[in-house]
């Protein structure tokens, strides 16, 4: 009655008050008679209204008052199998054996849950550990329960508890795969103990090269193993990170290596609703931040502006020729990153690779509309020759034609510069505006999104509201407003804006 009670008193002080009684109503009932058919009602309705007023500790200790008395060994062994000894001789009760079993794993699931709740894991791994141990449970759940307990002692650093929760994983029949994700559940135990934000030195030092060889050790052991697939994935990943956290020589080989290793599981996978569910996973994420990992250092060394590419010399068509073999170029590690787009279905590194498209261009645009005099010739040698003697004669006629030539030739330069500003433009805005849209969609922060945002801001500065509004037109599910990314720019606050309007004057106190 105080537990319907409960439900029905509003969220405050009076409800709290109602489940305390409630509980306390049943933790006596429970005391009194913990073998009682009705106590499994007593210990679960018990612990759950101690758990609505965060008591967790009070519903901790029905669950083991409940599992300590209703479990006992002697009951269940005489319920399961009867007791001739007993006077008088008790004869087994099968079905009323399964419906206390069945209580009894609920209460020890429960309890495993309630430390878990109460931050307690020494104590939830010491609980799984003994539910994989009874065998009064089925020996699937008991195998579950051994696959909790090994993750529970990873995450703690617990190495016996890891080796008695994989031997008994094993002898409860786990199959090839569920044995090589155990085994590198183990293996990443390692990987807990470094922190990748700090320092390779000391203790922290220590535990990366440890991290290092548990990973590579896995890998080596498991890479034939198709039931290990998935998990060689993650191994080689985490070789290749232990790696570029110091920049060792190796890492790309071992990028590459989880790409082939990406390729294989992929090959293996399952179909999951019609598709391949290695697409779009944790592995298939490792995959394509490896991929685009060694691209982007690539590009970064051979072609971004920032590490002195396009710096264009001579006249308007050898600037022009020396930027279309470098548009081609573009075009070339354009196509390797849309790879990165299309083979693995990752949507933290495809916004990543789709903000890198637009960078390839913006590298391009940056470099040709940085060429400037003394760089820029707009005649070569001999015709500047002719052009000066023509304006330093004292011939009017030649004067006015030199003119003449040296203003179109400019303006056939601007006008052709503008031209290929404009083509760099367009990809470089809508690939650099889809980013943006990918980043919201999927959730995603990465460095890429930001400086997109940064150089749309800066852009819409550069070529104009109109331009913004054209080039971001075939952006789906993008509504461009004015000022949209000057206000979205990290850190910086659009001005606002004009008021030709005079400040009021100051209220004059009476």
């Amino acid at each position: 009655k105080l537990y319907e009670e409960a439900y029905k008193v509003p969220e405050g002080p009076a409800r709290n008050k109602k489940w305390r009684e409630a509980a306390a109503a049943y933790k006596v009932a429970l005391d009194s008679a913990p073998d009682r058919d009705e106590a499994p009602e007593a210990a679960m309705n018990g612990a759950y209204a101690y758990k609505q007023v965060g008591e967790y500790d009070k519903a901790i200790e029905m669950y083991e008052l409940f599992i300590s008395k209703y479990g006992n060994e002697k009951t269940l062994s005489a319920l399961k199998n009867g007791d001739a000894k007993a006077k008088p001789p008790v004869a087994a009760q099968p079905k009323k054996y399964e419906e206390r079993v069945k209580y009894l794993q609920n209460a020890y699931d429960a309890l495993a849950g309630a430390y878990v709740l109460f931050f307690n894991y020494p104590r939830a791994a010491e609980t799984y550990d003994k539910i994989s141990n009874n065998q009064n449970f089925a020996e699937k759940s008991r195998r579950e329960s051994a696959r909790q307990g090994l993750s529970l002692y990873a995450s703690l650093g617990d190495r016996g508890g890891m080796t008695r929760a994989r031997e008994r994983f094993q002898t409860l029949g786990a199959s090839p795969k569920e044995m090589a994700e155990a085994d590198f559940i183990v293996a990443s135990a390692e990987l807990k103990r470094w922190d990748p934000y700090s320092g390779d030195e000391g203790a922290n030092g220590n535990a990366r090269r440890t991290a290092q060889r548990a990973m590579e050790d896995y890998f080596t052991v498991n890479k034939g193993k198709d039931a290990a697939a998935q998990f060689v994935v993650q191994a080689a990943y985490w070789s290749a990170k232990t790696r570029k956290a110091v920049l060792a020589g190796d890492t790309n080989k071992w990028w590459q290596i989880t790409i082939d290793s990406f390729e294989k599981w992929k090959r293996l996978a399952p179909q999951e609703g019609g598709k391949n569910s290695a697409l779009g996973s944790k592995e298939a994420n490792m995959a394509a931040e490896a991929d685009f990992t060694m691209l982007d250092e690539q590009i970064n060394r051979q072609f971004d502006y920032e590490t002195g590419h396009h710096r264009y010399k001579g006249t308007p068509q050898e600037v022009i020729g020396q930027y279309t073999k470098d548009a081609v170029e573009a075009k070339k590690w354009f196509d390797k990153m849309q790879h990165v787009n299309e083979a693995y279905v990752s949507p933290e590194w495809t916004t990543a690779s789709v903000a890198r498209q637009g960078s390839l261009y913006d590298a391009l645009r940056t470099g040709l509309y940085n060429t400037r005099a003394p760089e820029l010739k707009i005649f070569d040698a001999k015709t500047e020759a002719i052009i000066k003697r023509a304006e330093n004669s004292d011939n009017p006629d030649l004067q006015e034609k030199a003119d003449a030539a040296r203003v179109n030739a400019q303006k056939a330069w601007r006008d052709k510069r503008e031209q290929e500003l404009n083509s760099a433009d367009s990809v470089m805005i809508e690939r650099y505006a889809t980013a943006v849209v990918f980043a919201k969609r999927f959730n995603v922060a990465n460095p890429q999104v930001i400086r997109s945002i940064r150089r749309l801001a800066f852009f819409t500065d550069v070529i104009g509201e109109a331009k913004m509004k054209q080039y971001t037109s075939s952006v789906k599910d993008l509504s461009y407003t004015e000022g949209m990314y000057p206000r979205m720019r990290p850190g910086i606050s659009s001005a606002p804006p004009p008021n030709g309007t005079p400040a009021p004057l100051p209220a004059f106190v009476q």
